[in-house]
């Protein structure tokens, strides 16, 4: 059978409407969580039911839409899309593309996956082709996003060797780093040649970053300034995008260091992460990234993780600060400082929909090698063991990512991220007998990579690691 997954980047939409991608996690991040209590969808055999979430009802609308000999009217379409979603498709009615996709119908939803405000939605089709749709809405319940793509996963061939999981890894992206390992004596020691693509040469990590601040954290609560039960104040030169909860609570709302902890690793929340950075202070991130090992700290390539960015500072930078974006690659680590302490105040107008194109070309984010990741897994677990640091290993493992054999594992820490043009995926696992692993794959392309292939890949090589 042909391996799917070795030649395929990303699937063609079908319809491209006006997707939003939230860049520090990319919106839905790999295993950014649940889907809600179910509602009940249109009567079909093989149909599940959507999740009774904001994003779920919307999901649910769109396919009662395409069930229905036309629609939506103008004003249907004014009142369930945003105005930069309709902004986006121009002149041609929301009608006429709904027009396009009936043609491939009847549509009937077979998974989801996703959270209060994002939906991957897996669809059987009246053509016979499996396609997968995307939704994205606000708090409100609007649509921003909507994304229909052939669904690739559907008859894969699942990879049974490292070697196959690197061929299949490396047909997602222009850029593809793995690294499965065993910790002996704190060391990231590769389970086998093949388990290793490119692990020590830095790459963008998304909200993998997120790790680094979670360190950060348990020094400052090592060291008594900080304390796990502390109440932090949210604040708008805080306040992040999405994806996450927190950049929707009001100003002076109050969540403790361990709720923003939580948080930030387990649903990726970006305004979590960036009012623990900015309370700790930037040299103290910087002083966890040299503590966990990070490579590019100790002088090799500074300008991965220093100086280090909070995401505003990178969606600012990347989206909003054109002039200072022109400057940003050439510079240097101090020039870079300088650079940051330029950048507007207020994101720089940027919104949620803005964030489409990748920069990570430009050097904009966070890199560091899939060994540096490791090295960062590993540096958590010895924190969480010392007095005190215990909620370092439990925030770690409130998400295992993708679903895990508990009989196999027994304990599991993840973290995941996205941003245009960038999937990670992180895991530190420990086997009822003490073994120690770590599994990290990176993707960066100048388009989109996709998603759901990109996870069928890293869940066989989680099943190899598990044989």
């Amino acid at each position: 059978m042909v391996r799917r997954g070795r030649t395929t980047r990303a699937a063609a939409p079908v319809a491209l409407l006006a997707l939003v991608s939230a860049g520090c996690t990319g919106g839905s991040e790999p295993g950014s969580g649940a889907t809600g209590a179910p509602s009940t969808p249109a009567a079909s055999p093989s149909a599940v039911a959507l999740p009774g979430t904001p994003v779920g009802e919307a999901a649910g609308w769109v396919l009662d839409q395409l069930a229905a000999g036309g629609g939506p009217t103008p004003e249907e379409a004014r009142q369930r899309f945003s105005p930069g979603f309709l902004d986006q498709l121009g002149a041609t009615p929301v009608s006429e593309v709904f027009d396009g996709l009936r043609a491939l119908g009847p549509w009937t939803p077979t998974a989801v996956d996703g959270s209060d405000t994002e939906a991957l939605v897996s669809l059987a089709t009246g053509s016979g082709t499996a396609y997968r749709m995307q939704v994205v809405v606000d708090a409100d319940g609007v649509i921003g996003g909507l994304l229909f793509t052939e669904d690739t996963v559907a008859g894969r061939e699942a990879a049974t060797s490292w070697s196959e999981v690197a061929d299949d890894l490396a047909g997602l992206a222009e850029e593809t780093h793995l690294l499965a390992a065993r910790v002996e004596d704190g060391a990231c020691v590769p389970v086998a040649p093949a388990a290793v693509v490119a692990a020590d040469e830095p790459a963008p990590l998304a909200s993998v970053f997120k790790l680094y601040v979670l360190g950060a954290v348990a020094a400052a609560v090592e060291d008594g300034s900080l304390a796990w039960d502390e109440d932090l104040e949210v604040t708008d030169d805080v306040r992040s995008l999405p994806s996450g909860e927190l950049q929707d609570a009001p100003e002076g709302a109050a969540v403790s260091v361990r709720e923003a902890a939580g948080g930030m690793i387990a649903i990726s929340d970006n305004t979590a992460a960036d009012l623990l950075a900015t309370t700790v202070g930037r040299p103290a991130v910087e002083a966890a990234v040299t503590a966990l090992g990070a490579q590019q700290a100790q002088g090799q390539d500074p300008s991965g993780l220093v100086p280090f960015p909070t995401t505003r500072e990178v969606f600012t930078l990347g989206w909003g600060a054109p002039e200072l974006l022109e400057r940003w690659p050439d510079a240097d680590v101090a020039e870079r400082r300088e650079l940051l302490a330029e950048l507007p105040p207020d994101l720089g107008g940027v919104e949620a929909a803005d964030v489409a194109t990748p920069v990570w070309q430009r050097d904009v984010g966070w890199r560091a090698s899939a060994q540096d990741v490791c090295r960062a897994h590993v540096g958590l677990q010895e924190l969480a063991e010392r007095p005190g640091l215990e909620p370092v290993r439990e925030v770690l493992a409130e998400n295992p990512g993708l679903p895990l054999d508990e009989d196999v594992w027994d304990y599991a820490a993840f973290k995941g991220g996205s941003a245009p043009g960038v999937l990670a995926a992180s895991w530190y696992l420990e086997r009822a007998d003490g073994e120690q692993l770590v599994l990290v794959a990176q993707a960066a392309d100048g388009g989109a990579v996709d998603q759901p292939l990109f996870l069928a890949v890293v869940q066989d090589a989680l099943a190899l690691l598990q044989s």
